[in-house]
């Protein structure tokens, strides 16, 4: 009994030693543990950074798909309303040119201001065809604006189309890297 005593009283006050190498290579391990948690941080810190410039470049890219589909609406807008007044000009035109026709040109203009008896008739028959000549000039005038309105405004919508396609392919790339 004595001996079992003394051999449990021996066990519970040896200490156990641990070799130093041992001590030395956990701790290295611990530091090698703690870079790799650093590096990895870093890296996680590098990927939401990059994460948060897409999502930037896509809230970006999204206004400005919204903004040249609006574009496009008003130019689509503006190239119909362009096109109402080209017909109208148009279908003016040729009535004017058709009365011209029936109430005959030229000589005809002529033989009124000769005709008209005294000269201040004469002057205001005169003044008249000129003011018709001039209406007729501004006419025409306004209808060649309106269709190089209308033809500026079709290469202005196919321009946006264009930009637009090329937005929405930036786009699609940006959301190919997100993903």
């Amino acid at each position: 009994a004595v001996i079992a005593t003394v051999l449990t009283c021996s066990m519970a006050v040896t200490p156990v030693f641990a070799e130093p190498d041992t001590l030395e290579s956990l701790q290295e391990e611990q530091e090698n543990l703690q870079n790799q948690k650093e590096a990895a941080q870093n890296e996680l810190n590098s990927l939401q950074s990059d994460l948060d410039t897409i999502v930037t470049k896509l809230a970006d890219l999204e206004d400005q798909l919204i903004a040249k589909g609006e574009e496009i609406i008003q130019i689509k807008a503006d190239l119909e309303a362009a096109e109402e007044k080209r017909q109208e000009q148009y279908d003016a035109m040729k009535l004017r040119i058709k009365y011209m026709y029936e109430a005959g040109t030229g000589s005809a203009t002529m033989e009124k201001v000769m005709s008209s008896g005294d000269i201040s008739s004469m002057l205001t028959q005169a003044e008249y065809t000129q003011q018709v000549h001039d209406y007729d000039r501004e006419q025409l005038q306004e209808y060649a604006n309106t269709v190089q309105e209308i033809e500026d405004l079709q290469a202005k919508s196919e321009q946006e189309l264009a930009d637009l396609e090329d937005l929405e392919s930036e786009y699609q790339q940006q959301e190919e890297n997100l993903n």
